[in-house]
């Protein structure tokens, strides 16, 4: 076992996955709280929220999946990477049912923190990529940190950037939500590792 893993009972994927929907909750009406003026602070607690809430189905999908073995840590593209093909297949797939989500638009803040007028964001730079599940789960690798500590990012120097991406994350929740009620009803039965 991995100094980064831990074995737990592996029923405890039932608490896991109940704090990922109730989480999900929670974010969902952060969401529509928000409305048509988004606030940074707001946008913020929906991130932290949402990040949860994705950690948490990974890890219940490990729980239940890797006989309570559990990855540490709170970069989702370490928990996905650990995911066995059949798994990240269910997932992709699951995700690209969600296209209008998907393609809804990002909003992106920018922060500066200056007594002088900043010039203006860099409307050129490149943000992220939300096209598959892969993608979807790089561009949000890290969302529980950095949006919980956003503020440690804002400076004098460059401007900050923190995306608002509400409907491809509502897509990566639904993907590991059906991924792991489809695990739990052994629709995985024949590919799972022996």
């Amino acid at each position: 076992m991995a100094k980064n893993e831990v074995i737990i009972n592996s029923g405890l994927h039932k608490i896991a996955s109940a704090q990922a929907i109730a989480l999900a909750n929670q974010a969902k009406n952060i969401h529509l709280n928000i409305g048509d003026d988004p606030q940074v602070h707001d946008v913020l607690a929906f991130l932290v929220t949402a990040g949860l809430s994705i950690e948490l189905y990974f890890k219940a999908l490990m729980i239940v999946g890797r006989s309570g073995r559990v990855t540490k840590g709170h970069q989702l593209k370490k928990l996905y990477d650990e995911f066995p093909d059949f798994l990240k297949e269910s997932l992709l797939k699951e995700y690209q049912t969600q296209q209008a989500d998907i393609e809804l638009p990002i909003q992106v803040f920018a922060l500066i923190q200056r007594s002088e007028q900043p010039s203006s964001p860099d409307s050129q730079k490149t943000f992220s990529n939300f096209n598959t599940f892969d993608t979807a789960i790089e561009s949000i690798n890290n969302i529980f940190t950095r949006s919980r500590y956003f503020f440690e990012e804002v400076n004098q120097s460059d401007y900050s950037y923190i995306e608002y991406p509400v409907g491809q994350i509502k897509a990566v929740i639904f993907a590991l939500d059906a991924t792991y009620n489809a695990f739990l009803a052994n629709a995985f039965m024949n590919k799972e590792p022996q």
